[in-house]
């Protein structure tokens, strides 16, 4: 899915899934100062915290102990009215990208070390509450998306913005990363006991792109 990675899975809790570290993305060499490169093993961490206020606290330590550089949360249940001031993020670290949620959505948001220079990618125009709801930073040549999408039966939604959003980076000359919670289901590719379209969608979508 344009990630030039080899994941490493570990398994936190039940709502800390894994640890995504790249093998060929120097921060352990930059100390505190900004980095002029992005790591050469760059940690990130993709959870589904089913509310952020709630679970700040977990995430906070499972943050600290794996040293990840990068957290993208799904489902983080703020609303306009949260302030960064109301939220609590992990010493050290910063919002790179937030959506919040709507009166259904999930809400989605990247945590990143101070040390790494980004900026937030836009992608406002792929953003549709529920069904594709993401954020991206943009960290030299690669740009880092957290997705969320409901579990539709029969809706890929997600799927279709991915494509849309996946084209305009290479246009960029820029690599992604998609990470989330994509609620999909797939027997053969993804080991699940059952498919579903999004599931069958996302292996196609991995097959398009595959470097």
């Amino acid at each position: 899915m344009g990630s030039p990675c080899a994941f490493t899975r570990v398994k936190i809790s039940d709502d800390f899934k894994r640890i995504l570290e790249t093998e060929s993305a120097g921060l352990n060499s930059c100390g505190k100062r900004p980095c002029e490169k992005i790591p050469s093993a760059l940690r990130m961490l993709v959870t589904n915290i089913r509310g952020f206020k709630q679970g700040c606290g977990e995430l906070a330590r499972v943050t600290v102990d794996t040293r990840a550089h990068i957290v993208c949360v799904t489902e983080s249940h703020l609303d306009r009215d949260d302030s960064i001031d109301d939220i609590s993020i992990p010493e050290g670290y910063y919002v790179a990208a937030r959506k919040d949620r709507t009166a259904n959505g999930g809400g989605v948001l990247i945590i990143a070390q101070q040390s790494l220079m980004g900026s937030e990618f836009d992608v406002s125009d792929s953003y549709l509450p529920e069904k594709s709801e993401m954020v991206a930073f943009s960290l030299q040549d690669y740009v880092i998306v957290c997705c969320c999408t409901q579990p539709f039966q029969s809706d890929y939604t997600l799927v279709s913005q991915m494509n849309l959003l996946q084209e305009r980076v290479c246009s960029q000359e820029k690599k992604d990363i998609f990470v989330g919670d994509f609620n999909g289901h797939n027997v053969g590719w993804l080991k699940s006991e059952k498919n579903n379209q999004l599931g069958l969608k996302l292996q196609e979508f991995y097959e398009k792109w595959p470097g």
